[in-house]
């Protein structure tokens, strides 16, 4: 058997929960946002930047693929 404060706790844990998980994305602030690249140490920052797209839901923009260029030239009109 359950008393009424253990039901009340679950109540608040289940409402904590479910807040927590419809939150679709995070703010950040502008202290946390990545410096300019100054130069140093460009795998650190490339790294940080990665991570700061990631958290905006934005690192489908980041595309490493390299278009491939055919060997046939188009013919002239």
């Amino acid at each position: 058997m359950t008393n009424s404060s253990q039901v009340n706790a679950g109540t608040v844990s289940a409402a904590i929960t479910s807040v927590a998980h419809n939150r679709s994305t995070a703010t950040l602030a502008p202290a946390e946002k990545p410096a300019k690249f100054s130069g140093v140490d460009f795998k650190r920052w490339q790294q940080k930047m990665f991570f700061y797209l990631t958290t905006l839901s934005l690192q489908r923009f980041i595309n490493e693929n390299v278009p491939v260029i055919s060997d046939e030239t188009p013919p002239e009109e």
